[in-house]
């Protein structure tokens, strides 16, 4: 449709199909439940099932450590330190996600909070910013990496904020 009357580049951008749209709708619904299932994964110690968020390959950087691989997000889950966080009563809560979808990459943003339970109280133990990157693999998104960087004034915690700020780099800050 080239040369569409009061269009500036002369051509008119085809309208999405209703198939395009679903489609398009059912990627970010899927994308949105991968991020949501996070927090019931590891709060219930399922290893298998919070590994499964990932890519094979897939980084999990939470500012003062960083796993590599499916694998060791997985033994982190069912490590002695994650198992005993949870067997006190934790609650890894996340915010809801500003997401971004470019054909079969994504990145989201969002804030999170460990709350842990202590002394028959509950208290907030974590604030951080998260920015995971994401593919889409046969049918399903998977984690290829997450930073979830503590914001405790720290520029590089707020920087993950940003979603689409070319001046943050691989490492979250500003170069």
């Amino acid at each position: 449709m080239s040369g569409a009357p009061g269009h500036p580049g002369g051509d008119t951008p085809r309208p999405e199909s209703v198939e395009e749209r679903l489609e398009r709708i059912e990627r970010r619904l899927a994308l949105m439940d991968l991020i949501a299932s996070y927090g019931p994964s590891v709060d219930s110690g399922s290893a298998e099932w919070t590994g499964s968020l990932w890519a094979d390959e897939g980084i999990y950087d939470f500012g003062d450590a960083r796993l590599d691989g499916r694998r060791a997000v997985e033994a982190m889950v069912a490590g002695p330190n994650h198992q005993g966080l949870i067997r006190h009563g934790a609650a890894h809560l996340l915010g809801p996600p500003s997401v971004r979808i470019d054909g079969e990459r994504a990145v989201v943003v969002h804030h999170s909070q460990v709350v842990l339970h202590r002394d028959g109280k509950y208290e907030i133990w974590r604030v951080s910013a998260n920015r995971w990157e994401l593919s889409w693999v046969d049918g399903a998104w998977r984690v290829d990496r997450r930073r979830a960087y503590l914001l405790d004034g720290q520029e590089r915690a707020r920087t993950l904020l940003r979603r689409d700020d070319p001046s943050v780099d691989d490492e979250g800050g500003v170069p």
